[in-house]
């Protein structure tokens, strides 16, 4: 059985596991975890000094996945 407290952790560290860990809401744990991926991975594949060329275009990438993730989840909650 899957823990709260595991997946709480979870979705501290990497925004959206701890709902696929959960199994639940799983549109918005893999848009948060895509977003996430879009934020921080760059730096650690290519290092800061390449993301400090361009860090606005991930950036700004990852924010549009966030809040089309969560403007969804919103519409499919309410049934509006």
């Amino acid at each position: 059985m899957a823990s709260k407290g595991v997946a709480a952790v979870l979705n501290l560290l990497f925004w959206g596991a701890g709902y696929l860990y959960l199994g639940k809401r799983k549109i918005l744990g893999g848009g948060l975890l895509i977003g996430f991926m879009l934020m921080h991975m760059p730096i650690l594949y290519l290092g800061m000094d390449w993301f400090m060329k361009s860090p606005g275009l991930y950036a700004f990438i990852a924010h549009l996945v966030i809040s089309f993730t969560l403007a969804y989840d919103v519409l499919v909650k309410t049934g509006k």
